[in-house]
């Protein structure tokens, strides 16, 4: 009988499966991945940097301003499809342009806090949430500024993370003895 006997080598794979544990009971634990998950906000902030830009600009993503408004702003030389929260919305005080400035990663009122699982990413301006999700009382309509990913923008942030955790997990389980690796001179053809 001419036979090959291939033993498996099950500890590689049990220390991919103990660390791939570890990664999941606290992912913002290992740098690698923590860094990673960091990586992926970035892309999410500016993808809503952008497209709160575009918002800016109306119409379309929001809620067009009202006919009145319109009229206001033509009558004061303001652009009358530009939102402009601070003139439409005086009942919002505050100083203008904030609100879009806490949208970039390096203002002091942007928020990215580490959780035990991710990050949180957003803004520490007082009345953005008045803008996100809309105040009927003062007549101030829904605005959103941060939701999901676009199918783009979640597909990069995806490849991030997972290229961090690939990267973390490196090498666990590839690990090769080779005093007792076979070499193609003991197979026997």
């Amino acid at each position: 009988m001419s036979a090959i006997n291939f033993n498996v080598d099950l500890s590689q794979l049990e220390a991919m499966i103990a660390h791939a544990q570890e990664i999941c009971a606290n992912p913002m634990g290992d740098p690698t991945v923590a860094q990673g998950v960091n990586d992926a906000a970035d892309i999410y902030d500016a993808a809503m940097v952008e497209r709160y830009d575009i918002a800016m600009r109306g119409p379309g993503i929001w809620t067009d301003i009202a006919p009145l408004t319109k009229r206001e702003k033509t009558k004061y030389g303001q652009v009358p499809n530009l939102i402009n929260v601070s003139a439409d919305f005086p009942a919002l005080d505050h100083e203008p342009g904030q609100l879009e400035r806490s949208m970039h990663t390096d203002d002091p009122n942007h928020v990215r806090e580490p959780t035990d699982t991710g990050v949180l990413t957003g803004t520490a301006v007082d009345y953005a949430e008045r803008v996100q999700v809309g105040d009927w009382a003062d007549h101030l309509p829904e605005r959103p500024i941060l939701v999901r990913p676009d199918g783009e923008t979640l597909a990069a942030m995806t490849d991030v993370m997972a290229s961090a955790v690939a990267r973390s997990m490196g090498g666990i389980g590839m690990e090769t003895d080779s005093a007792t690796a076979p070499s193609s001179d003991d197979i026997p053809f």
